[in-house]
């Protein structure tokens, strides 16, 4: 029986974004062929899967299902590593931070977050300031951060909901939503203090106004307020909608994610 490789590259992309995906996987070195896998998912096409005969196994499954939940499912369905990596087409690995990442040893019970760093700016995506270990820490991660553990998500039947992320209806907290499952699990949290990653920064894309006027986004806040019970939920809740009126996000919108915490 052939031996479970370490870490599987788990892309998701679009068929716009192909070309981008397979590059990712075209610049990993020879070194990590026997540990890594990549498992690229393409949606906007009929369902079909090509096998790469190449030194390093790569999986392309095109699919005509549409959302970002989605498409990280698939890729969890078809891994075959003791890790998986939550990655968008728009990324640049840093490989001596998977190299590091084998050598030392992945432990099968744990979930690892790395660090993001701009690849259109000389900073960091996000402010790093504590380790995120913590249940409410958790609200801080990113899905490009998260490299979470294939046995315990199959064992538990762990999955994205795919009411939440980009093409879903409510379109963000997914990796939220899913890393608190995992916690629920009893699974342990490590940071790695590393960049991991560049990504671009898209500063105007995450200007607060504009993420709230998104359909479904101010729910999205509501719901996953709503994953941490009525007392601390309601404190999220006053906390994001201090910060969103001070960014100039209507009252509409604040209302709108309260309505949905309440449903």
């Amino acid at each position: 029986m052939e031996k479970n490789k370490s870490l599987t590259l788990a892309v998701s992309t679009m068929e716009n974004g192909l070309h981008n995906a397979m590059e990712i996987f075209r610049s990993l070195p020879i070194e990590m062929y026997e540990n890594v896998e990549v498992v690229i998912v393409c949606q906007g096409k009929l369902d079909k899967v090509v096998t790469y005969n190449s030194p390093v196994f790569c999986k392309v499954i095109f699919t005509n299902s549409l959302g970002l939940s989605k498409s990280r499912n698939i890729a969890i369905k078809n891994s075959r590593a003791d890790h998986i990596w939550f990655l968008d087409d728009d990324v640049i690995l840093k490989n001596d931070f998977i190299y590091s990442l084998i050598k030392n040893g992945l432990d099968k019970q744990f979930v690892y977050f790395c660090c993001i760093y701009c690849s259109d700016d000389k900073k960091f995506y996000k402010e790093y300031r504590e380790p995120r270990i913590n249940k409410l820490s958790l609200l801080k991660v990113s899905s490009v951060e998260i490299i979470a553990p294939t046995s315990v998500i199959f064992r538990e039947n762990i999955k994205f909901d795919e009411h939440l992320g980009l093409g879903a209806r409510y379109p963000s907290g997914e990796e939220n939503d899913f890393l608190l499952k995992l916690f629920d699990v009893g699974v342990g949290f490590t940071e790695t203090n590393e960049i991991g990653l560049f990504h671009p920064c898209h500063e105007l894309k995450r200007d607060p106004r504009k993420l709230w006027m998104k359909n479904g986004y101010p729910e999205s806040k509501g719901l996953l307020a709503s994953r941490f019970g009525l007392l601390i939920g309601s404190a999220l809740c006053l906390r994001w909608s201090y910060k969103a009126l001070l960014n100039g996000v209507s009252i509409m919108n604040v209302l709108k994610m309260l309505k949905a915490f309440l449903k």
